[in-house]
């Protein structure tokens, strides 16, 4: 979708930024079933000057050989990835060193020497392949979570590796490996992070979300541990501070297969690069008359900000209020805090955002393009896809306006407009077109009258459905291959809830540093005194972290660099049934991690439920998901809804292994003692090997 501009111009330079914060607004902005992906929000990548420090290849070489089908070898015999046995060579199946030489030496396990000379692709580069990693996120509507109309926020939304591993203790359409998690490490004892992203309260919000992006020392594992904890925090109408952070782990269990290895953790690599904008389609049925083709859209609408002396009700502002941070700000404003140390009136949230406030820098602000914004339509199942433009909604900028509010985004409304349906919240367009299937005859906006009455007749009977991609057999309860990261909640108690878009979540209270999401964190450290020190390192700074802030009676560290009061809009409220009250005894040092979460379905191990408001939402009926899985069983191979599987964990024998190898095999992680000359390896177990936690 087009229309609006991203309106910050960024200043990623050597050494790049150690965050940044801005103002999104949540809405619905489709207002019928949503058929296909669409979301606005921002995409950051490492930067900086890192490619100036990279020694040895920004991926790990190991993934260059993997292979999903048995492995073979060129006598014509293969090894199996899993036994290491010989058997017949499988049709199609060939030693990919065979087809490529240059990927000798790209797949050995262990000997990083060896793995060095590897050739292939991103290794033989000059910039050997830069630093990888993304954390994206915002508002929208994603065809592999749980489907709703109604928007939700992206949360958590870090990549790894070319995508090739994901933040969050589940995805919708995959299940995920204990040994990569860490990229969606809980902070806040008092908001329920989903496994299927953030809802809204009352469930057609109209409010901004603050939303930040920065560097802290919340994942420190000693005090001379200078890694990065990239940290999302929020600034919401009925809860404010830090929610998680991406753990070191994360970055490094796909790329730091070298000590001389720079993932995303290492502090010399900052945030080089931020995009903001919309990215996706929406529906539209389609019929053919006369020779001419005509469309109906999907309903969908964007809300009026309300009138102030800088706006005008005729204006619909997306993104406001940004900030960039060019220092390591939150390390000495927060340290306080953790260690406890240094003055009492030091150690608050309000001298948190006091720092933000002096350490933000306003973006250059960006100038749209010239022209009416355009929207992309999908129709006959996604088989096409045309970009049309003329429905009464522009880009309205003004200069000084932007600047004063920190560089803003903002739609033109024209209420007059024949596609458009305004009233005092919001302007509506449900466009009938007419026009052909390309960018050379795009369809135009025609009065409904125009359209054929038979046509509009059918038009007007159709309904978009749903995709059905995702019943939530991915959101929980965890795989029991995956159990060594679950089995240490403090309580067997399981709690839940239900969300505004009627997906029930079942959770557990864990002990900070018990999480699952810090497993990996602590099993790659040696267990000699380190790993338990870490532990008890950051257990201590995190119940100071929530003692702070129920002293504080808040923990808000930013606020829109024009004031509240200037927002286009009042602050959202999340959904409250995601806001929590920690049990008795687990007031300080407890997190909540959500274990299932389905559409509909109320967890059969729920003991407590909270925040539970009647009417309950009716399960689906039996017949709902019957295109996916029949009463005996059996998967229909024509299903919308990914089979789901694990990310590739054995590799195929080629020349230079000359026997099937675990990926990624042996990690150099970064090392918390501050020095990097001397890493501990670790050789990153599989699933079927996960080592046990005591209690």
């Amino acid at each position: 979708m087009g229309g609006g501009h991203a309106p910050a111009e960024w200043s990623t330079d050597a050494p790049g930024l150690y965050g940044w914060s801005y103002y999104i607004r949540a809405f619905n902005l489709l207002r019928e079933q949503p058929t296909s992906e669409l979301g606005w929000g921002q995409w950051t990548k490492p930067g900086g000057h890192s490619e100036s420090i990279i020694e040895v290849c920004g991926l790990h070489p190991g993934g260059f050989v993997c292979d999903p089908c048995e492995a073979c070898r060129s006598e014509g015999s293969c090894s199996d990835p899993v036994t290491g046995e010989l058997a017949p060579v499988s049709s199609g199946c060939q030693d990919p060193t065979l087809e490529d030489p240059t990927l000798a030496n790209c797949g050995n396990p262990t000997d990083y020497s060896k793995t060095e000379q590897c050739a292939f692709w991103e290794c033989g580069t000059d910039t050997k392949g830069g630093v990888r990693g993304s954390i994206e996120g915002g508002m929208g509507y994603w065809m592999y979570t749980l489907e709703t109309p109604n928007v939700k926020w992206m949360l958590p939304g870090a990549t790894n590796a070319n995508y090739e591993i994901f933040a969050g203790t589940f995805l919708g359409d995959r299940p995920q490996l204990c040994s990569v998690l860490g990229g969606a490490v809980r902070v806040s004892n008092r908001l329920l992070v989903p496994n299927d992203f953030v809802t809204f309260a009352g469930g057609d919000p109209d409010g901004f979300l603050g939303y930040m992006l920065t560097k802290t020392p919340l994942g420190k594992r000693s005090a001379n541990d200078t890694a990065n904890y990239w940290t999302i925090v929020i600034d919401a109408a009925n809860f404010a501070g830090p929610v998680m952070y991406t753990a070191a782990w994360f970055w490094d269990s796909r790329i730091n297969w070298h000590p001389k290895s720079i993932s995303w953790s290492d502090p010399r690599v900052n945030i080089g690069y931020i995009a903001q904008g919309f990215e996706g389609s929406i529906g539209a049925f389609t019929a053919q008359q006369g020779g001419s083709q005509y469309w109906r859209t999907t309903r969908w609408a964007v809300p009026r900000d309300r009138f102030s002396p800088s706006s005008s009700p005729n204006t619909s502002t997306l993104f406001t209020g940004h900030s960039q941070f060019n220092t390591d700000w939150a390390a000495d404003a927060l340290e306080p805090i953790l260690s406890g140390a240094g003055l009492a009136s030091e150690r608050s949230h309000a001298v948190v955002q006091q720092r933000s406030a002096t350490a933000g820098a306003k973006p250059e602000c960006k100038t749209p393009p010239t022209g009416e914004g355009g929207m992309s339509v999908w129709h006959d199942g996604g088989t096409a896809e045309v970009l049309w433009k003329g429905f009464g909604i522009g880009s309205a900028f003004d200069q000084a306006q932007s600047e004063a509010a920190h560089c803003a985004s903002a739609l033109s409304l024209n209420p007059s407009h024949e596609a458009l349906s305004c009233d005092e919240q919001r302007c509506e367009a449900a466009a009938f077109l007419q026009g052909g299937l390309s960018d050379s005859d795009p369809p135009v906006v025609i009065p409904a009258e125009a359209v054929p009455s038979e046509v509009k007749t059918g038009f007007d009977a159709a309904t978009f459905e749903p995709t059905k991609r995702n019943d939530g057999s991915y959101l929980g309860p965890p795989a029991a291959t995956e159990a060594a990261c679950f089995d240490l909640p403090a309580s067997p108690t399981m709690y839940c809830t239900v969300t505004t878009s009627k997906a029930w979540i079942g959770w557990r209270w864990y002990k900070f540093v018990d999480q699952p999401e810090l497993y990996m964190v602590f099993e790659s450290l040696p267990d000699d005194g380190t790993r338990q020190a870490a532990r008890e390192y950051m257990q201590a700074r995190i119940e100071r972290l929530h003692r702070q802030q129920e002293a504080d009676g808040t923990g808000r560290w930013f606020a829109p660099p024009q004031g509240d009061d200037a927002l286009p809009a009042d602050k959202v409220s999340i959904d409250p049934a995601l806001l929590l009250t920690p049990p008795a005894g687990f007031e300080y040092g407890y997190v909540p991690v959500a274990v299932y979460q389905r559409p509909r379905v109320k967890p059969a191990e729920c003991d407590v439920e909270v925040n539970v408001a009647d009417p309950r939402p009716e399960p689906h009926p039996e017949s709902y998901w019957e295109d996916c899985t029949s009463s005996s069983g059996i998967r229909n191979p024509n299903c919308n809804r990914p089979a789901g599987s694990y990310e590739v964990e054995t590799c195929s024998a080629n020349n230079e292994s000359r026997a099937a190898f675990n990926y990624p095999g042996r990690i150099y992680g970064y090392w918390p003692g501050g020095s990097q000359d001397d890493r501990v390896p670790l050789d990153v177990p599989t699933r079927d090997s996960l080592p046990t936690r005591a209690a």
